[in-house]
């Protein structure tokens, strides 16, 4: 007769394939945006660091469209008055973080006081056009100092430029509703996590584990039944 440890152990087994899997939802991170968090993040048009255009809103994010060496090339901006842009940033100038979900992009408008000039190139040296009073512009972020005077990188009707501070109205640039917090960045390094291929192995090498002791366990009890058996037989010969 079969051990009740026996029958026990083999129960388990079946229980154990049988059970069904254990399921972990897998964290879900879209590094598609990248956070600035500085104050000198430029951007360019052009790969490598060439044609500066200004340097992004502390605190705004970036839209990776693909990383290319040092750099990567991102979209920003999505706003009637400040069209989508693209250029190059360089990547050690970003932190990853999850897809925002509050208000990527910065939405500014700044108004002209007076006549004002909108130049084609950050140096202001180069006329595009001239702009009227009290004329909202789009907002994209700050250039250089010129000559003792902040210059910002603006779009006016569909045409973008730089305009001197002293042509406009006086205004703030409120950073993201979401603090900037180092600490709060995706780790680099993850542990790993045990996935459904792992379960299926460790299920194979319990099965198997326990299938062998119940041979072995099979096998001594069809030992002691022969031994016991051959016992008996010399028993009653003496007997005899």
């Amino acid at each position: 007769m079969i051990k009740k440890p026996l029958i026990l152990i083999f129960l388990f087994a079946i229980f154990t394939v049988s059970a069904p899997l254990p399921v972990y939802a897998e964290q879900v991170v879209n590094y598609d945006f990248m956070r600035v968090t500085d104050y000198d993040t430029a951007i360019y048009n052009q790969k490598d660091g060439l044609g500066f255009l200004f340097y992004l809103p502390y605190s705004y994010y970036v839209k990776v469209l693909e990383h290319q060496g040092e750099y990567a090339h991102v979209e920003c901006y999505d706003h009637s008055l400040t069209p989508t842009i693209d250029g190059y940033v360089l990547i050690s100038k970003l932190s990853e973080c999850a897809s925002p979900t509050v208000s990527p992009f910065l939405t500014q408008k700044i108004t002209t006081i007076k006549t004002t000039t909108l130049y084609s190139n950050p140096e202001c040296t180069f006329t595009e056009r001239l702009i009227f009073p009290d004329r909202e512009l789009g907002y994209y972020g700050k250039a250089d100092i010129v000559n003792g005077e902040q210059v910002f990188f603006v779009c006016y009707l569909g045409q973008t430029g730089y305009v001197k501070e002293s042509t406009i109205s006086p205004f703030i640039v409120t950073d993201h509703p979401t603090p900037v917090n180092p600490i709060a960045q995706a780790p680099t390094t993850e542990t790993p996590r045990q996935t459904t291929s792992d379960y299926k192995t460790l299920k194979i090498a319990i099965l198997i584990s326990l299938l062998l002791a119940g041979i072995i366990g099979a096998f001594a009890v069809i030992k002691r039944k022969t031994a016991s058996n051959t016992a008996v037989s010399v028993f009653d010969e003496l007997d005899s």
